[in-house]
């Protein structure tokens, strides 16, 4: 594809100089001329630093690789004559481009890449470690007087020290702040993770350059350690390296707690802690840096302000959200959205891309209404940039569906998987297109549409092949569905199936999920002996996961174990089932959460069983502290409690009549709200 804004006659020089070049250099780094370095097909092409010697990195050293000059007849361009040698424009001298010049009065335009022969990325001496990343996209312009150059280079030359810190801070946007628009051109060219790798070994190699001269704890190394944490953020890299630089950086920033780089700094460390999956940690830092950004007034624009507060706002939510602070997470998915409408257009997809966050996050806090209003929010905004049948657009949609299941407005979530399903078929997408159709069957059974659904959760066993995630849940389903129509012969025949499907895959949150939902049709059919082993099949699976996910679905099933047990009358087994989920279960959620009722009483059943009656009461005791601490409804568990401790409270010979009484006002009294 020709360069963009170029004529018909410029194009055509383009095609025929390109047709021309000469060989690849397939020399060694120390022995490729610079001519060879800089060959693209623009003509004709004058220096600025006339006579600078460059230098390229070959192996772990750097060597010398030639000398740019304007002299025709020098034997390092007497190789490729056409290409005279390479200037850099003093606001370009780093990421995100380098800028040539040409003696011809032709607009500006792009030079694609890969056009170009850069075997090396090229740094100077002369400049004290001026930094010339060639593997970017590269703009043309017009070529300035040779006073004109001249001028600009005796400027450059004056203070070396002020022209480390231009290069330095002229980084590709992309580290400008997390959040914004970042590569644009990479993408463009699908170059991105090639430019990123060539970026960090030009940031390397002026690191140790730098660090050989200046020492550690110069606040230039912190500015350098800084933009390679962000630059490693960008990409799928190790976060322990990202973590590493930024560590570095906030070492060397150590005597300017209130700058904006040491508000920058914590950021990106509580970044990669967020990678790392080390949720606490991520938040600390993250906090501390808002703190900062808070109490200090820094002279930065109030857009940057804006995007580093939206990013860091979202990975606060993210992070609570991983830690199951379901509540908490919501005031900085908030501030997020608040932060993303003042700093994007209104029709910027990054700013519907937060409104799904969110909206996935307030469905997490048990808040559909407020869900589902930021997900119109978000299918409007990817609409429009990606299209109505974008997969973009259906992925949201597809996620309405189940906000509309949890708003029991089932017609509505039907309507939604109407509109979502034929787009995923166009695209080829099947997984999706089963994905879709698993989260539609609940509603159909919400509805009776029994028939329906068991024809449609067969073509997703059909239409998925035996290892796709999809297939053992069609299978569950399909368990489930015959279970409530009352075909046990059926229902068994397809749990049977589904066990096996799931028992073949990979170990994952997914799967042990998937035997819980497999357990419960047990539980439905009155397989008890079934039911267990799926459960301890689940929790085997739960436990070989990590995170907050698996820990707290792990508590789950370990009292829904005992509880299985303890209707078995194995008494002495259940006991270190729930035992275990009740010191889980506070753990995780706190001591007063109502998560804790239900294990609570059975446990209290248990040790009662057991003679234990100190232990037993207690437990009642515990669930009762939880009830009156919290607006619960009436219904069966609250009654068992209730009963159970007032039985309790008669062995123990204590005032029966006055906390019966006490109790039947309680439950009457809720009865009646």
């Amino acid at each position: 594809m020709a360069p963009g804004n170029v004529s018909a006659k410029l194009y055509s020089v383009w095609k025929n100089r390109r047709l021309t070049a000469a060989n690849a250099c397939k020399d060694s780094v120390s022995q490729v001329f610079s001519a060879s370095l800089c060959r693209t097909p623009v003509p004709y092409l004058r220096v600025s630093y006339a006579g600078v010697p460059f230098y390229g990195r070959n192996n772990a050293e750097l060597q010398p690789i030639g000398t740019f000059a304007n002299d025709t007849s020098s034997e390092h361009l007497s190789k490729h004559g056409r290409v005279h040698s390479l200037t850099c424009n003093n606001t370009h001298l780093c990421m995100p481009q380098t800028r040539w010049t040409s003696n011809r009065y032709w607009h500006p335009f792009t030079v694609d890449v890969n056009q170009l022969v850069l075997n090396t990325a090229i740094i100077t001496s002369g400049l004290q470690s001026y930094l010339f990343c060639c593997s970017r996209t590269l703009t043309g312009i017009t070529a300035q007087t040779t006073v004109e150059a001249q001028s600009q280079n005796c400027c450059r030359m004056k203070d070396s020290n002020t022209h480390i810190d231009e290069t330095i801070n002229n980084v590709d946007n992309r580290t400008k702040a997390p959040g914004e628009e970042r590569f644009p051109e990479i993408v463009d060219h699908g170059n991105k993770q090639t430019v990123q790798e060539e970026a960090l070994r030009n940031f390397e190699a002026l690191l140790d350059q730098m660090e050989k001269s200046d020492g550690a704890h110069d606040h230039r190394i912190g500015t350098i350690c800084l933009r390679l944490a962000q630059l490693c953020d960008t990409g799928d890299i190790d976060p322990s390296r990202i973590l590493s630089y930024g560590q570095r950086a906030l070492r060397a920033y150590k005597s300017f707690p209130l700058s904006w780089e040491h508000v920058t700094c914590l950021h990106v460390i509580g970044h990669a802690y967020f990678r790392m999956g080390k949720f606490d940690s991520a938040i600390e830092h993250l906090e501390e840096s808002a703190s900062i950004l808070n109490r200090s007034k820094l002279a930065v624009k109030v857009k940057d302000i804006d995007t580093l507060s939206q990013a860091r706002e979202s990975l606060l939510g993210q992070a609570k959200r991983s830690l199951g602070k379901f509540h908490d997470a919501l005031p900085h998915f908030k501030r997020s959205i608040e932060s993303a409408e003042r700093v994007l257009e209104p029709g910027n997809p990054e700013l519907g891309s937060a409104y799904f966050q969110a909206a996935q996050a307030y469905k997490e806090a048990k808040d559909p209404e407020e869900a589902i209003c930021l997900c119109i929010k978000a299918v409007d905004n990817h609409a429009n940039y990606y299209g109505p049948k974008s997969s973009q657009a259906a992925e949201i949609r597809k996620f309405m569906s189940m906000i509309y299941f949890d708003l029991r407005e089932f017609e509505n979530a039907l309507l939604e998987h109407k509109v979502v399903r034929p787009i995923f078929e166009s695209l080829g997408r099947s997984e999706d297109m089963a994905s879709s159709d698993l989260i539609v069957v609940e509603s159909l059974l919400e509805l009776q549409r029994y028939d329906e659904s068991i024809a449609m959760l067969k073509g997703i066993v059909s239409s998925v092949p035996e290892t796709s995630p999809f297939h053992g849940n069609a299978l569950v389903m399909l368990g489930k569905t015959y279970a409530i129509v009352k075909d046990h012969q059926n229902a068994m025949e397809y749990c049977t199936m589904a066990l096996h499907a799931l028992e073949k895959q990979q170990l994952s949150i997914d799967t042990g999920s998937s035997l819980v939902h497999l357990a419960l049709v047990y539980q439905r059919q009155h397989e008890i002996e079934l039911a267990t082993t799926t459960y301890k099949k689940a929790l085997s699976t739960f436990n070989q996961c990590s995170g907050y996910q698996a820990h707290t679905a792990a508590a789950d099933v370990e009292g829904q174990i005992g509880f299985l047990l303890l209707h078995s009358e194995k008494v002495e087994e259940a006991l270190p089932f729930l035992e275990s989920s009740v010191s889980k279960k506070s753990d995780i959620h706190g001591a007063d959460s109502v998560e804790l009722l239900d294990v609570h009483n059975h446990l209290g059943v248990a040790y009662s069983e057991e003679g234990k009656l100190d232990e037993a009461l207690k437990q009642f005791e515990a669930a009762k502290l939880i009830l009156s601490k919290n607006a619960t409804e009436v219904d069966s568990l609250m009654i068992s409690i209730y009963s159970n401790l007032s039985n309790m409270y008669s062995v123990f010979g204590r005032c029966v009549v006055s906390h019966s009484s006490s109790i039947h006002m309680y439950i009457s009294s809720l009865s009646h709200e």
